[in-house]
């Protein structure tokens, strides 16, 4: 009997729109120019229960402190962060805490009027406890396609705000080796 894993990610199938970007254009405004809104979205199961997280907005509002907090978690043998994490149908309240290389995340999730129940179910499934590893294994190939679309717009080295954060994404890469299971070879 194999055990189910309470974490990870399928990233979407992207496809980026060539769109001109200048030195002038922010982080911010890059991911809804070349992510279109309703294609692109990958799903992150918690507990096996989907939640869809949309590139064109969600990605940009979750990913400068995602990469704070998985930097911290690989740079630290212990800590503690508070993260939310946030899609249009829920916001997860997240306390993230990891010693000897096991991350443990309590999260409290609200729905907007009609997530309710879902977020009610997300609740009642509890926290995850996942190797630091796994974590950063599932957002691996996700992290992977933003910086390839990054780069097929022009956009890596654009300014020196976005070098920054292409560096800190690269910096989590550097040190994720593996990739997550839906896409590791059995």
């Amino acid at each position: 009997m194999s055990v189910k894993p309470t974490f990870y990610i399928q990233p979407g199938h992207v496809t980026v729109q060539r769109v001109k970007v200048n030195e002038a254009t922010t982080f911010r405004e890059i991911f809804p120019l070349i992510f279109r809104e309703n294609d692109e979205s990958a799903f992150i199961f918690w507990k096996e229960i989907p939640i869809r997280f949309h590139y064109t907005f969600e990605c940009f509002a979750n990913l400068d402190r995602l990469i704070t907090v998985m930097n911290a978690m690989l740079d630290t043998e212990q800590g503690n962060e508070q993260f939310t994490f946030l899609t249009d149908a829920l916001v997860g309240n997240w306390s993230l805490s990891w010693k000897n290389d096991e991350l443990t995340i309590q999260a409290h999730w609200m729905g907007n009027k009609d997530y309710d129940q879902y977020a009610n179910t997300l609740n009642e499934v509890g926290g995850i406890i996942v190797p630091i590893k796994t974590f950063c294994a599932e957002w691996k190939l996700l992290l992977v396609q933003v910086l390839n679309s990054l780069d097929a717009v022009g956009a890596a080295k654009l300014n020196e705000g976005i070098s920054q954060k292409v560096a800190k994404i690269g910096k989590v890469l550097q040190s994720t080796d593996a990739i997550g299971i839906l896409y590791a070879k059995k």
